[in-house]
């Protein structure tokens, strides 16, 4: 607790503190018999973080903007109380040259719903100055809007309050509206032997664990969980489990719950990583776009590429030209086998009878049973008939 700045500020001594705490009325802090450790009351454990609390909590959280800049934060929490009891006050803060300055403008959480209505439906002013009063939940659901509207304006067109909390970097209030409180168990004693398998074999059965950093050979981890159960419960099921003696690896391991400054520092990490991860990604999106140019990308020429179009390739021309020795005109002809030396007269048919007159009157049709003299095929057959050889007319 000592790690809280607004606790710093009052006193650094531990016994003072402590003695102080014995004095409080909520009797939330239990103090040890030697004034030396304190732990939350075993009469009033820690609220599970179920989904009907989460809803309840959205009820009775708001959002104000319109305080003075110089305003502090016990100023602030007087004036809600005048609506009811008050749970929480958060002021928000930006980074600016190294350090954090007042927004004007908090988050809060009231004790009962009727406090927090009260508050959303009221007018009064500030010291004079009108507040813009939203809940928690519809002020984040209208900065979903803005966002989405000025990407689609590209940019353009920015509101002031747009410009208020828009940062490159990521800040400590910023991080506070993100984050699952009391959801880091901070762990130590690893052997060199240790696997994040390992370590999520002793919590997962208790709660659900989200994500480890560890990095195999350190002695320390940090184990993000989710869900319901919270980072206490299932430390103390696990301890419970293991009868107040954890082992990981047959190494006994102390942990404890971020709280306060380290919990805030731990969460910044973890958002700047998920931040560079999506920015890596989107990159590498744009970075594939436009590689593909279509059919025939390659550079080969697309379809046909081998003779530069569908006629190239295997239908290519492969007739031979030959040009003849004797052709009076240097013509040229199919190579269809015949030597060099063969002359054109020698591959021309020879005329029929009648010279060029044969060749401009068509060949008359033979008429069925004739042959091309004009006897008739039964005759033809008895004339081969005759003019066989003795030899094979003996033999037949």
């Amino acid at each position: 607790m000592i790690k809280f700045n607004r606790l710093k500020v009052l006193s650094e001594d531990f016994k003072i503190i402590a003695s102080a705490l014995k004095k409080s009325k909520n009797l939330l802090i239990e103090v040890s018999a030697d004034g030396l450790k304190i732990r939350r009351s075993s009469a009033k454990p820690l609220p599970e973080n179920t989904q009907e609390r989460r809803e309840d909590m959205k009820s009775r959280s708001v959002y104000a903007k319109g305080f003075p800049l110089d305003a502090t934060l016990d100023e602030i929490k007087a004036y809600l109380s005048t609506y009811g009891p008050v749970e929480m006050v958060q002021m928000r803060r930006s980074i600016s040259e190294g350090e954090k300055n007042f927004k004007g403008s908090i988050f809060a959480l009231f004790g009962k719903k009727e406090d927090t209505q009260k508050f959303l439906d009221s007018t009064e002013p500030y010291k004079g100055q009108e507040l813009l009063r939203l809940l928690k939940e519809a002020y984040f659901k209208s900065k979903e809007v803005t966002r989405k509207d000025r990407k689609a304006d590209g940019g353009k067109k920015k509101s002031e309050e747009t410009k208020e909390d828009h940062t490159n970097n990521i800040t400590d209030d910023d991080i506070k509206e993100k984050m699952e409180r009391g959801m880091i168990l901070h762990l130590n004693g690893f052997a060199a032997d240790a696997t994040r398998e390992s370590i999520k074999e002793v919590f997962d059965q208790y709660g659900t664990v989200a994500w480890i950093d560890f990095v195999k050979g350190d002695s320390e981890a940090w184990v993000r969980l989710t869900g319901e159960a919270s980072a206490q419960t299932v430390l103390d099921k696990a301890l419970e489990a293991a009868q107040g003696k954890l082992l990981v690896n047959d190494a006994e391991i102390k942990g404890n719950v971020l709280e306060g400054d380290d919990e805030v520092a731990h969460w910044k990490k973890l958002l700047q990583v998920q931040a560079e991860v999506r920015e890596r990604k989107k990159q590498g999106r744009g970075d594939r776009r436009g590689q593909s140019s279509g059919r025939g990308h390659r550079g080969h020429g697309g379809r046909g590429r081998r003779g530069g179009g569908r006629g190239g390739g295997r239908g290519r021309f492969q007739n031979k030209k030959t040009r003849l020795e004797s052709g009076s005109d240097g013509e040229e002809a199919p190579d269809n086998g015949m030597a060099d030396d063969d002359t054109a007269e020698s591959r021309k048919r020879p005329l029929e009878d009648g010279g060029a007159a044969a060749i401009d009157e068509p060949t008359k049709k033979q008429a069925k049973g004739e042959s091309a003299t004009g006897t008739t095929t039964e005759e033809s057959a008895k004339r081969e008939e005759t003019n066989k050889p003795e030899s094979i007319a003996a033999s037949e």
